[in-house]
């Protein structure tokens, strides 16, 4: 199948962005250990922290723009936040981000138990939590959510920083995650929608994909939603030393 790395691709985004230094985060189920679901967004959004700020201690600080896709934007609104309240342990993160590209990420939940279901599934393979604690949190407009995504936009605004939420427009094949037993799942569905995947007051693009491959580019350079995704990086990358010199201004 597709074995196009946007990422590390020489002629993808390295050469888009040739200056960039770009790096990719992994988290590990067991990091998640036990507790509520919150508890472990915790847990993982404050490893992405301490990898990053580690990792950019001995180096010339340059802007960070993150890229995040489905239920890593969730983490990813937790970890900035961290970042902000908790500058004393992480000095090289928050005064340096320039940009957040989120990509298919359920901000407000979803009304539909078919593809909370999916999501759940997902966060299930992850190590997030089991399906059923899960899906409590993924309802539409959950009080977790809600709030993490309030404080966050307001967050955001204050620190000027560039936010592009990316929506998808084709449903996605959920045969691979249909539930055994249950027969009422469409075989066909938009995962996260765009009232779920946008913030109000802040950029949006649609993509001609479906969820699964909101982030995945087999045509290369060449690929459509590539181009889409990566122009928008650039375009940040370029304003990026502005943004952070208001900032400290």
């Amino acid at each position: 199948k597709n074995k196009v790395h946007w990422l590390r691709d020489a002629n993808m985004l390295p050469k888009k962005i040739p200056h960039a230094k770009i790096s990719v985060f992994h988290y590990q189920s067991q990091w998640f250990g036990r507790g509520s679901v919150d508890e472990r967004i915790d847990n993982v959004a404050s490893k992405l922290l301490h990898g990053l700020d580690r990792s950019r201690a001995n180096e010339t600080k340059t802007p960070i723009i993150f890229i995040a896709h489905c239920l890593g934007g969730i983490i990813l609104e937790k970890a900035l936040l961290m970042s902000r309240s908790r500058q004393k342990d992480f000095p090289n993160v928050y005064p340096w981000i320039a940009g957040c590209f989120f990509l298919g990420t359920p901000f407000h939940g979803t009304s539909s138990q078919s593809k909370a279901m999916v999501l759940a599934s997902m966060a299930e393979v992850a190590g997030w939590a089991t399906p059923s604690t899960l899906l409590k949190v993924l309802e539409k407009d959950s009080e977790i959510l809600r709030s993490l995504l309030t404080e966050f936009s307001f967050m955001a605004r204050d620190a000027q920083i560039r936010l592009l939420c990316f929506w998808e427009e084709n449903d996605s094949d959920l045969v691979n995650y249909l539930i055994k037993g249950i027969t009422w799942v469409k075989s066909k569905e938009r995962i996260v929608d765009q009232s779920s995947a946008t913030i109000e007051s802040f950029d949006s693009l649609s993509l001609m994909a479906d969820h699964f491959n909101l982030n995945k580019y087999g045509l290369g350079p060449k690929d459509g939603n590539y181009t889409a995704v990566s122009d928008e990086l650039r375009e940040t990358a370029a304003k990026a030393d502005g943004i952070i010199k208001t900032r400290q201004n």
